[in-house]
C-alpha cells in the first residue's frame, strides 16, 4: 500500500527493542487544576502544592502517551508484519487499508509533535516533554535533570525529523511542498525505536518522582493495548472459507462430518 510521498518511511522496523503495547482500557483524562492561593504557606508547603500539580501533570501525559503508544502498536500489527499478512489486507478491503495507513502515519507523526512543542505558546502552557522539564527542575537533582536533559534532547532531534511534515502537509496545506510533491517526516526504523525508547524512560522518571517512587512505569512494556491482531485472524479465517466454499466437494465432506457428529442431534436454543 503506498503512503502519501510526504510521508513515506521504511516500514521494515530494525529489532524490536520498542515493541509492546500500552494498557487495555486506558482512559485519557485531563485533571481540573484549581492552584489555591494562601500568602500563609510557607515554602516547603508551596513546593509540596506544585508537587501535586507536576504529579497530575505527569499522570495526564502517561496517559496521553499510553494511547499514542496504542495507535503505535495498531500500525506497527497491520503494517510492519509479513508481507503474506499485508497482501490479505489488501485483499480484503485495498482501500480501506491503504487509507487508514496514511490516516494512522499521519496521525502518530501530528501527537509527537505535540508532546514534543514548546512548554509555552501564544500565552498557553502546553503539556509536553519541555514543559514537564522546566517545572521539574526545581525539585530535581542536577544529575536528574542533566539525564532528562539529555532524553529531552534525542526526543527533539527526532522531531526535526518528522515536524515539516506536520508544517507543511498535516496542520497545514503548504501550496509549495503540495506542488513540488518531496517526501517530508522520513525517519528511520532505528530512529523510530530510540525515540520510543526515550519517551519510555522520560516517563519512566517523571512517574517514579511524581506519581509513585515505588512504581516502575515502562511505556513500551505494558501489553495488551492492540488486538489488531485478532482482526488479522479474522481475515484470514475468512479467507480459508472462502477457499473451502469454492471447493465443492471438499465442502460437501465438512458438512457430511458435521451431520453425522453427535453433536448435530443437539437441538437450537
Amino acid at each position: 500500500m503506498a503512503k502519501p510521498p510526504w510521508l513515506e518511511r521504511d516500514t521494515r522496523m530494525a529489532g524490536r527493542q520498542a515493541n509492546g503495547g500500552a494498557g487495555d482500557g486506558a482512559v485519557i483524562r485531563w485533571p481540573h487544576r484549581n492552584h489555591p492561593v494562601d500568602g500563609s504557606l510557607g515554602e516547603s508547603a508551596m513546593n509540596s502544592i506544585d508537587t501535586q500539580f507536576l504529579r497530575a501533570d505527569v499522570e495526564a501525559l502517561c496517559n496521553f502517551c499510553i494511547r499514542l503508544r496504542a495507535h503505535w502498536r495498531h500500525f506497527q500489527i497491520l503494517y510492519e508484519g509479513t508481507e503474506l499478512e499485508r497482501e490479505l489486507l489488501q485483499r480484503t478491503a485495498h482501500n480501506f487499508f491503504g487509507d487508514l495507513n496514511h490516516l494512522l502515519i499521519e496521525h502518530l507523526i501530528l501527537q509527537i509533535c505535540k508532546i514534543t512543542d514548546e512548554a509555552k505558546t501564544g500565552g498557553h502552557e502546553n503539556l509536553t516533554v519541555k514543559f514537564l522539564i522546566e517545572k521539574t527542575t526545581l525539585f530535581a537533582s542536577s544529575e536528574e535533570v542533566k539525564t532528562l536533559n539529555s532524553l529531552s534532547a534525542s526526543m527533539h532531534a527526532f522531531r526535526v525529523k518528522i515536524v515539516r511534515a506536520r508544517n507543511k502537509y498535516i496542520g497545514h496545506l503548504d501550496r509549495a511542498s503540495v506542488l513540488e510533491g518531496k517526501p517530508l517526516g522520513q525517519a528511520s526504523p532505528a530512529e523510530w525505536n530510540q525515540f520510543w525508547l526515550d519517551l519510555q524512560d522520560f516517563l519512566h522518571m517523571m512517574h517514579k518522582r511524581y506519581v509513585d517512587p515505588n512504581s516502575v512505569f515502562y511505556l513500551n512494556g505494558v501489553i495488551g493495548l492492540s488486538d489488531a491482531e485478532a482482526l488479522i485472524d479474522a481475515l484470514r479465517e475468512s479467507k480459508f472459507y472462502q477457499i473451502l466454499e469454492n471447493d465443492k466437494a471438499t465442502m460437501q465432506k465438512c458438512v457430511d462430518v458435521a451431520t453425522n457428529s453427535k453433536f448435530s442431534k443437539l437441538s437450537n436454543v
